[in-house]
């Protein structure tokens, strides 16, 4: 038995929380570390942050060292990693893990190294990908500016060979549309690989999370609207199951 990790999300832009569907179209629902102190009261295992902002070309360090201060529950980061300087600034505040995407694409080496100086544990690979009318998986990075010239399960791979700890695999076209993970295709990579494999987008329901975990054999998943939103409304309620809740999707 696995007790699956579930994980909330908080996208950052502009140091703001938003939220948003199929990665676009995001709108501003609160405050990080207001919201990221109601998650500590909720006994959350973890917590990932995203910071979507484009402008920059450094981490944002005075939010992560707001968050990281407020937090009493590990912190996995990402956005605007392209150094070394950035990943040991990021760990000195008190992020237990750095996430990386584009540099997948633009600089596979920096994800070796980080492995190698901090360990495997402490790198995360997320992998943004969308289906076409084919079946087929495109993978996006840099929001979805660009377009990967690999596939989704060289792509895994590579970030295994790499050193990274685990993945979080995202399906841009069930990004805040509720209709829970894409199994089959989790099902698929974590068959593949070695490391940890998180879900991402869809979840909405305790259901889903069981799902990933008990069918597709994920690790856990990573989700945002079904921590923020409640109703079919959405009014903004950041929310957590209890553990009893957790035991019931718990294989």
């Amino acid at each position: 038995m696995r007790f699956p990790r579930v994980i909330p999300t908080l996208l950052i832009e502009d140091d703001s929380l938003v939220k948003g569907e199929k990665f676009s179209h995001h709108r501003y629902v609160g405050d990080p570390v207001n919201t990221l102190r109601i998650f500590n009261e909720k006994q959350v295992d973890e917590i990932c942050i995203l910071d979507i902002e484009n402008s920059r070309s450094s981490p944002n360090y005075q939010m992560i060292s707001e968050c990281a201060s407020e937090a009493f529950i590990p912190l996995s980061y990402g956005g605007q990693i392209s150094e070394l300087d950035h990943i040991k600034t990021i760990f000195d505040l008190g992020v237990e893990k750095v996430i990386f995407n584009s540099s997948l694409h633009s600089d596979p080496a920096l994800i070796t190294k980080t492995a190698a100086i901090y360990g495997a544990q402490s790198v995360v690979v997320k992998i943004d990908y969308k289906s076409t009318l084919f079946g087929k998986k495109k993978i996006l990075y840099n929001g979805t500016q660009n377009t990967a010239k690999i596939d989704l399960k060289s792509a895994c791979h590579l970030a295994e060979t790499l050193g990274a700890g685990e993945i979080i695999l995202a399906d841009i076209n069930r990004d805040g549309s509720g209709l829970g993970c894409d199994v089959s295709t989790l099902s698929e990579i974590a068959a593949q690989v070695k490391i940890p494999i998180l879900g991402c987008c869809g979840a909405k329901e305790l259901h889903h999370i069981a799902d990933a975990v008990n069918n597709a054999k994920c690790s856990g998943v990573v989700a945002g609207d079904m921590f923020i939103f409640y109703g079919q409304h959405k009014a903004v309620l950041p929310t957590y199951p209890d553990y009893q809740e957790l035991l019931k999707i718990w294989n």
